[in-house]
């Protein structure tokens, strides 16, 4: 147990402020828990004394409210967060280092872990809640904590049970809350915690009794950084028991957070205020409405069905019954007297009533933009309509939503993947990033199905550019050469929010097409440029690897049959992976202007070499100056390639990097003759 009387004045001091700040908020709170969903909103919590689940929905009589709101909170999830597609992608502010390969490798993989921790945890059943509590009371809240075996682990808080404080830039940094723990709970969450009374009251027979908990975050104001305590943490947290050990400075725990934990999303916030109205606030006056034409239609109805009746004086006393089927007897005398209804409707009031309901629920589920969700399906005439329609609609849809959604990514989907990629980096769960991401802020992009439906108009935008261009290219073709097509794809591709193992690097586009410039080979050195950047191998992105002598498994050289299929596909494949490594170094050379330029070069260096090649002289003398020759060339080759090309360059000098590869030509040549 931690005692610090100073601190415990300051908490206590600042929860009652806020405490009066929240004060006006909450009269509406209570109506829309009244008449929206009554289990949402905590309002004067108490400890369990059996009554939680007492029915308190007595002032509802028509639901639509709720349904609408469910609506809401099923279209956002599905259409914001779902777990079923990718709702996200990491990125970085500097769009050049963001488009090499092994930056958006490392960054596409921390998204997948990402992933898979959300739907280890209880993400994906703490946001409908949220939706919930956004979509009725115009505010949501939930805390992010690490879980040991989770990763991380969602709490959600309920309106009423908490008060929010914000910074000079009006982002939430204080959040105080009331909640009930029993005292097993507290022995549970708190081993250490040192109230003795707690203790043991845990181990007795009140261990699931509950008592009021008191819990603030906010920031430091001791921070000191580099420090590997509570001092160093930006935001501190304390929990303590409400009206106990005041005096003391009693708190039953301290802890502190190196980043804000709790997710507080606000539907449309306005000035300074900690809190916001939403949805039910603009329903609330049709709900309430609502309410009343339903029990007015239901008094409609009971009087036309059932109305009050009159009775001649004569039958007083007797037996009479107006129920169906019932015979009353009557004297010739009495035959006048009967039963007549004494109030009977006009005729149309019941169908005025029921179009004046269909009116406020209309009203109602607009307010919920629940008929933008089910747009499709309220579709009256014919279905399916046809697709331009649709996509106009749904273009509306976003333009109304837009907003929405822009608070929905900054309040909370961009602190949550933060936060829990500040969590899984601090518990080692990620690999090593690469050096180029180094000192760049992370970035979160949202690739859900609204927001990509927001970006549609860019997509459709570079559709008719293209389209537009085409049409005039048919009489002008040097037109299209005013369009960009590279970064046409990275822009289509960035909007769709495609996988970056989709597209090619420009490193790797450049090489493929200087392979293609090269002559009628070209095609195949470029099919096995694709066919090695199809591994996506990271290493090989960012350096080059050397080459590698064929691989024996028996230790010698094997001979092949012609007539074997097998060593045939065998040697076609030794003599494909052979022709590779040739295509990787010429098309590493030709990318670069000062490669272009040493080939040229090269060509006049053959003929001054090819002097040692003495025409008629003895054989050995001929082979052993056309390998002197070829060996200089070769060694001069690689030299201006480490020079000229930076991903060439190997940790082994030119002239032994020739000497391996020498010995390669020499087995491949041995191999050659044996199968020969």
């Amino acid at each position: 147990m931690a005692h610090d009387p100073a601190l415990r004045r300051h908490i206590d001091a600042r929860l009652n402020v806020l405490k009066r700040q929240r004060q006006s908020w909450e009269p509406g709170w209570r109506e829309l828990s009244r008449f929206v969903n009554p289990r949402r909103g905590q309002f004067f919590t108490s400890p369990n004394q059996g009554g939680r689940g007492a029915q308190a929905n007595a002032a509802i009589l028509d639901p639509t409210a709720l349904f609408a709101l469910r609506t809401l909170v099923a279209g956002l999830m599905s259409g914001v967060t779902s777990p079923a597609r990718p709702w996200f992608r990491l990125s970085i502010p500097d769009r050049r280092v963001a488009s090499l390969t092994p930056v958006k490798v490392w960054l596409d993989e921390c998204a997948e872990r990402m992933r898979m921790v959300f739907n280890a945890g209880n993400l994906y059943s703490a946001l409908p809640s949220m939706y919930e509590e956004l979509g009725q009371f115009g505010t949501g809240c939930a805390i992010v904590e690490f879980d040991r075996e989770d990763v991380i682990r969602l709490y959600t808080l309920s309106t009423g049970e908490y008060w929010l404080g914000l910074d000079w830039r009006g982002r939430v940094d204080t959040l105080a809350r009331r909640f009930m723990y029993s005292y097993r709970q507290i022995q549970e969450r708190w081993p250490g915690h040192g109230v003795c009374e707690i203790a043991e009251r845990a181990r007795g027979a009140d261990a699931d009794t509950e008592i009021a908990i008191l819990h603030m975050i906010e920031p430091n104001t001791d921070f000191e950084k580099g420090r590997l305590d509570q001092a160093g943490k930006k935001f501190r947290s304390v929990y303590w028991r409400e009206g106990g050990g005041q005096a003391e400075g009693e708190f039953i725990h301290r802890g502190g957070y190196s980043q804000f934990p709790a997710l507080t999303p606000r539907w449309s916030p306005i000035g300074n205020d900690a809190y916001s109205k939403g949805p039910g606030h603009d329903a609330l006056p049709d709900v309430k409405s609502l309410q009343i034409l339903k029990k007015r239609e239901h008094n409609a109805v009971d009087k036309h069905v059932n109305p009050p009746m009159g009775a001649h004086v004569s039958l007083r006393g007797s037996a009479s019954s107006v129920l169906p089927g019932a015979i009353n007897y009557f004297t010739t005398q009495e035959r006048g007297a009967g039963m007549w209804p004494l109030y009977q409707t006009a005729p149309g009031a019941i169908a005025e009533v029921e179009r004046l309901v269909v009116r406020t629920q209309a009203a109602i589920k607009s307010a919920f933009f629940a008929d933008l969700f089910l747009m499709i399906s309220d579709m009256e005439g014919v279905q399916p309509r046809n697709q331009l329609e649709i996509s106009t609609r749904r273009e509306e849809k976003m333009q109304m939503l837009g907003p929405v959604l822009e608070n929905l990514h900054d309040d909370l989907l961009q602190p949550l993947v933060q936060r829990t990629f500040t969590i899984m980096a601090e518990n080692g769960l990620f690999t090593d990033p690469p050096p180029e991401l180094h000192g760049y802020p992370l970035d979160v992009e949202l690739i859900s199905i609204l927001a990509q439906a927001q970006k549609a108009a860019d997509l459709g935008t570079v559709e008719r550019l293209w389209a537009f261009a085409g049409s005039i290219s048919a009489t002008r073709p040097e037109v299209l050469d005013k369009l960009n097509a590279d970064e046409s794809i990275d822009v289509y591709a960035d909007k769709l929010g495609a996988p970056a193992a989709i597209t090619v690097a420009d490193d790797v586009v450049a090489k493929l097409r200087a392979a293609r410039a090269i002559g009628p080979g070209g095609a195949g050195v470029a099919d096995g440029w694709r066919r090695r950047r199809g591994r996506q191998d990271p290493e090989r992105d960012r350096g080059r690897r050397r080459p590698q002598r064929p691989s024996n498994r028996t230790g010698s050289l094997e001979m092949h049959d012609p007539n074997d299929a097998r060593q045939v596909r065998e040697a076609e494949r030794r003599e494909k992976l052979a022709q590779e490594r040739v295509a990787d170094d010429l098309c590493a050379v030709m990318a670069t202007e000062a490669g272009r330029r040493f080939v040229h070069g090269l060509l006049g260096l053959c003929d001054i070499r090819s002097d040692g090649y003495v025409p008629g002289g003895p054989e050995a003398q001929r082979h052993q100056d056309y390998r002197a020759g070829r060996r200089s060339i070769g060694i001069e080759l690689l030299g201006e390639l480490e020079r000229h090309t930076p991903e060439m360059t190997e940790l082994m000098s030119a002239e032994a990097r020739f000497s391996e590869m020498e010995a390669e030509l020499a087995a491949w040549a041995a191999e050659e003759q044996n199968d020969g």
